[in-house]
């Protein structure tokens, strides 16, 4: 799912508890905000390192703001 990152629309995003969902930012690409069934919501921002796929893990929504 594709969103455009501001506080709001972050912050409102509902948890689905049958799986983990990536939210994509429409603006910077490979930044994700991960949110998990339990409602941990987490900075993740993904990019390739020669053929492999490397998910980095920027920090929980809180601790970390999109600002």
């Amino acid at each position: 799912m594709r969103i455009e990152f501001r506080k709001a629309a972050l912050i409102a995003i509902v948890a689905d508890p049958a799986k983990t969902v990536n939210h994509w930012d429409t603006r910077t690409p490979g930044l994700a905000l991960r949110v998990t069934p339990q409602g941990v919501k987490t900075f993740v921002y993904k990019y390739r390192w020669g053929r492999r796929q490397v998910w980095l893990k920027l920090g929980r929504l809180g601790e970390l703001t999109i600002d």
